[in-house]
């Protein structure tokens, strides 16, 4: 329901910490995860990840750290998520 790509790996969950938040780690941790996904899985080609659409503070952070809001929506448990597209080349 996330992506008709077959070479994609799901990041459904990414979280951080209330204690460890606002100190530059879950951008720096975006930032080093497309080469260890490269790393431990080569036929992968795209990382998706979703997000609570009222979840400023991570949508702004995922766009920071290159993720694309490719307009693709979904009804989550929650609410409406958004999936965010990362392209490995």
């Amino acid at each position: 329901q996330y992506t008709s790509n077959e070479n994609a790996i799901l990041l459904k969950s990414f979280s951080l910490d209330l204690r460890h938040q606002k100190k530059g780690l879950a951008f720096k941790t975006l930032k080093v995860l497309p080469d260890m996904i490269k790393l431990s899985h080569p036929d992968k080609d795209e990382i998706i990840l979703t997000v609570h659409h009222s979840n400023a503070p991570a949508i702004n952070l995922y766009k920071k750290a290159g993720f694309i809001d490719k307009g693709y929506r979904f009804n989550g448990e929650e609410g409406e998520e958004f999936i965010f597209h990362f392209a490995l080349d």
